[in-house]
């Protein structure tokens, strides 16, 4: 079995600690996680730690070549994407 060496390991406790403070700023902080693709058809989304910062429209401001985050309400969530290649076949919500 492979196990990840202890440098490769994430600080939880400490990693919940700088989120919190992160989230009591006025300002957003820089992007905690990189975006993710969503599909295969080239879109890519936030992560799913970005979905309850109240920074993620200001953060990702510059997305979808400067129009901003779009976001799509799929059945059982929305999803919020960076860069549309292919216009997901459901409601977009504005």
């Amino acid at each position: 079995m492979d196990r990840p060496d202890d440098l490769d390991k994430v600080n939880v406790p400490e990693r919940i600690n700088l989120i919190r403070e992160a989230l009591k700023l006025d300002t957003p902080p820089e992007r905690c996680y990189p975006t993710e693709p969503h599909g295969t058809k080239g879109n890519m989304k936030i992560a799913k730690g970005c979905n309850w910062c109240p920074f993620k429209q200001t953060c990702y401001s510059d997305a979808n070549d400067g129009e901003g985050l779009r976001t799509f309400k799929y059945s059982k969530q929305y999803i919020h994407l960076t860069e549309v290649v292919e216009t997901p076949r459901v409601e977009e919500v504005l």
